[in-house]
Parts: structure tokens; C-alpha cells; sequence
């Protein structure tokens, strides 16, 4: 796949004060943003266009993209007056989205293979591959025995939308997908804030989604400070 898109509009509020001045994408993990080490993965995949949107701050990841960032890639950024969400902002960014391409929160840390992702993804023929793990999570998706997403787990409450085949577990999501061709021309408006809520529409309307264990690949969200600090120390060489 030759073309990302990277989730880079968020507010950061939980790791506040820190994210007051600067963007969450552009925090620092051992001398490098969080932006520069997905982008790092990305580019070893051979992606070689790179859409971001943005929102809070985004005169600075406009000249971190400019200044980096398109050194090695063809970007393109999608600002976002009002935050869409990972749904609308996909949605407003699809213009420049060609063919399949990988969807990847800008806050979390992984020495993922993208490469091998995603040719795990081309190779099963499901719509939309989504990176998942066995950690323990507030929100989980449901597969099936077959790895077919079939719902979502929330709060406890689990929302099955088709029939599964087999056993379901809940796994971890892990802000990373592989999405197909012309899903993006599927959506109709009013698109939903979260994407994972319009996966779960899709999914009733016959798309297949497939969950993709990324064990033992490391992989951390860095959503508060001890996380933060946690990745900061864990990434070390």
C-alpha cells in the first residue's frame, strides 16, 4: 500500500498541561515526535503518501510535515475548524485516499510490520483488516472464530450486530487499519463521529471486517502521562 492516512487532530486533554502548547502527534519519545516514529514504520512499508488531519495546533504539524515529514513523503493535510472524529475527519480527508491504504492513530507506539500487515490484509480479501492484541481494555472488538469482527464490547455491554460463526472473544484494538478500495465510497452522510461506530453500521449491511492479532509486536497507547513515561522508558534502544 502506498498511501496512509494518520489521525493527528486530537486535543490531547489527558495529558494535559503538556498538550496545551504542544500537539499530542508532536510529543517526544526518546528525541523524536510520536508522528515521526509511525511515519519511520510507514515509510519502511513503502508508503509514499501521507495524509494528515488536524484541528488543535495545527499551524505546528503543518511545519513539522513540511519541515520532516515531506522529506520522505507526499503530504497532504486535512484541517479539520471543528473536530470530525476518526469518522468525519476520514470522511473529509477521502480525496486524496486512492486505493487501499493504512489508518493509524498518531498516539500510539509500535514496532509493527506495515508491510506485513498489509499483506496479511490483501491476502484474506476482507474490506477493511483491523490490528488487534490480547490486552485488557475499557472497549473491545468482538471476532469470531474465524477472526470476523461481528460487534463491540463497551463497558461490559456487548453489541452483536451479525451472526458470528463459533465462539466470540473480545480483543483489543489497536488504532491501526488496512482499509480497501472503495469502502470510502460506501459511506453516505451523515458520517459517524467514530469510525468504529460506522464499521458497526457497515457491518449490518453485509461488509466483512477482519481482526488481525498483531502479537507479539510491541505496542503501547499513549493516552495519560504514566503511559507516557512508561513508553518513554520502555522504548530505550
Amino acid at each position: 500500500m502506498k498511501t496512509a492516512m494518520v489521525y493527528a487532530a486530537g486535543l490531547g486533554t489527558r495529558l494535559r498541561p503538556l498538550t496545551e502548547t504542544t500537539p499530542k502527534p508532536l510529543v517526544e519519545i526518546c528525541g523524536k515526535p510520536m508522528l515521526g516514529w509511525i511515519a519511520q514504520s510507514l515509510k519502511k512499508a513503502g508508503v509514499e503518501r501521507l495524509v494528515l488531519n488536524t484541528h488543535w495546533l495545527p499551524e505546528q504539524i503543518e511545519a513539522y510535515a513540511k519541515s520532516v515529514l515531506a522529506k520522505d513523503f507526499e503530504v497532504f493535510l486535512s484541517f479539520e475548524p471543528q473536530i470530525l472524529g476518526t469518522g468525519g475527519g476520514l470522511y473529509q480527508a477521502r480525496e486524496w485516499l486512492q486505493g487501499d491504504f493504512f489508518l493509524v492513530n498518531a498516539d500510539i507506539l509500535t514496532n509493527l510490520d506495515f508491510k506485513k500487515f498489509g499483506q496479511q490484509h490483501e491476502a484474506h480479501g476482507a474490506w477493511i483488516s483491523l490490528a488487534v492484541n490480547d490486552r485488557p481494555a475499557p472497549s473491545c472488538l468482538l471476532l469470531d472464530e474465524e477472526g470476523m469482527m461481528v460487534g463491540l464490547e463497551r463497558a461490559g455491554v456487548r453489541q452483536e450486530v451479525v451472526e458470528p460463526e463459533g465462539r466470540v472473544s473480545a480483543w483489543n484494538f489497536c488504532g491501526i487499519h488496512a482499509i480497501g478500495d472503495g469502502f470510502l465510497d460506501s459511506l453516505e452522510e451523515p458520517v459517524c463521529f467514530s469510525i468504529i461506530d460506522e464499521y458497526l453500521k457497515a457491518l449490518s449491511q453485509g461488509l466483512e471486517i477482519r481482526g488481525i492479532n498483531i502479537d507479539p509486536a510491541r505496542w503501547s497507547d499513549i493516552g495519560s502521562p504514566g503511559e507516557l513515561e512508561a513508553a518513554r522508558a520502555n522504548w530505550k534502544g
